[in-house]
């Protein structure tokens, strides 16, 4: 049978998950808003046929 206790470290524990779940999505969110404004950036330049900006996205930049 689950004690008080039981159930308290098992909300914990899932908290726990939750919370580092969380922070994953966060991160994710945050590199997603970067390679989108550097996205934006390069295509602003394109249109207006000024100098292309340094692709600081990384991994949206194709092989040279």
């Amino acid at each position: 049978m689950k004690t008080f206790s039981d159930d308290l470290q098992s909300l914990h524990a899932e908290s726990r998950i939750l919370l580092d779940q969380s922070r994953r999505l966060r991160s994710l969110c945050e590199q997603a808003r970067s390679e989108a404004a550097a996205l934006r950036a390069k295509s602003r330049a394109a249109r207006i046929g000024g100098p292309m900006p340094h692709d600081s996205a990384g991994a949206m930049s194709q092989p040279g």
